[in-house]
């Protein structure tokens, strides 16, 4: 039986053997005292599962909870990280491709990051899918920040 059923048949129980108990009590006075009496021992039956709680049962550390809410805002923190160097990443692939179709040049970029001391993304090389380009190279180390020796370029004998 589950501990609610347990808890009202004791409490139907205490009840029924109340009332015969006092359908049974000859006088007056014995019936006030046993109604006292029937009273303490439903109220005893209604506070029963308090009597018998244990905190021990019961884990309700604090650290625990400090510890699984660390753990989420680590977790969320790195999602957010990775979705950011992401985002960044994208951002400037496209970038790139944009400046490289204004000088009538078509190429695909990937960018590659890390991060630094502080935890900031930082672009540390492109490659590109085309032989060197001195105008995109220039506009790339402006706008980006990414020099030369940062920048790979496809050619006919590295593939």
């Amino acid at each position: 039986m589950t501990f609610l059923t347990k808890w009202l048949l004791s409490i139907i129980g205490t009840a029924f053997l109340i009332a015969i108990a006092e359908a049974l009590m000859p006088d007056q006075k014995v019936r006030e005292v046993g109604r006292l009496v029937g009273g303490l021992l439903l109220l005893l039956a209604l506070l029963n599962p308090l009597l018998q709680f244990r905190l021990g049962e019961w884990d309700l550390s604090v650290d625990d909870y400090f510890s699984q809410v660390e753990e989420k805002e680590n977790t969320y923190r790195q999602q957010q990280t990775d979705s950011f160097e992401a985002l960044i990443k994208e951002e400037c692939e496209t970038y790139i491709v944009t400046a490289a179709e204004e000088l009538g040049l078509t190429v695909s970029a990937q960018i590659e990051t890390a991060f630094d001391e502080n935890g900031t993304v930082q672009l540390t090389s492109v490659r590109l899918n085309i032989p060197y380009h001195a105008a995109l190279s220039a506009r790339i180390e402006e706008d980006l920040g990414l020099g030369a020796a940062q920048q790979n370029w496809v050619t006919k004998e590295t593939g």
